[in-house]
């Protein structure tokens, strides 16, 4: 009993200190499907464009979310029951879903629109992914938007979004 007690206590230390480190250096851990799992850094650049990789939190999530910006300032953007076009051109494996790849219901979020300065419609590359096609654009203040970069990856993922 003790030594599970003092084994809980040391990993509860560890994971503690790791989270202090992570927040410390900028470092997000990204576990989904989503996007490559790995160990990604923020960097305090501003200047967000298309294909740029960001984290950001959406009302009615707890977590920041990481994906990929796929359109931006003066891109046009239709998302319809046929997927996501952005500049008239539809993007491959952006098909809407009912349902995710853990069975959650999920309720596209159509639109069309050009998108404004500070505006993005952001992707994951895994084909299921929860993003722009389920909760819309995204904005730099509102959403509280940081650019990353991918310091490693420990894994590949399903079917890749190309652009």
């Amino acid at each position: 009993m003790v030594k599970l007690k003092m084994a809980t206590i040391g990993i509860a230390f560890t994971v503690a200190l790791f989270g202090c480190v992570s927040f410390a250096f900028g470092l997000v851990i990204n576990l989904t499907e989503s996007m490559p799992q790995g160990l990604y850094q923020i960097v305090d650049d501003t200047n967000i464009s298309k294909n740029d990789l960001i984290v950001f939190t959406i009302p009615h999530k707890s977590e920041q979310l990481l994906k990929k910006v796929v359109a931006a300032e003066n891109d046009s953007v239709v998302i319809n029951q046929n997927g996501v076009y952005v500049n008239d051109a539809l993007l491959q494996n952006s098909k809407i879903f009912n349902i995710d790849s853990k069975g959650n219901p999920l309720t596209p979020h159509l639109l069309n629109k050009t998108l404004k300065r500070g505006e993005f419609l952001a992707l994951g590359e895994h084909v299921q992914s929860y993003d722009g096609r389920y909760f819309g654009t995204i904005h730099m203040q509102d959403n509280h938007i940081k650019k990353v970069h991918l310091i490693f990856t420990w894994s590949e993922y399903g079917k890749k979004r190309n652009h």
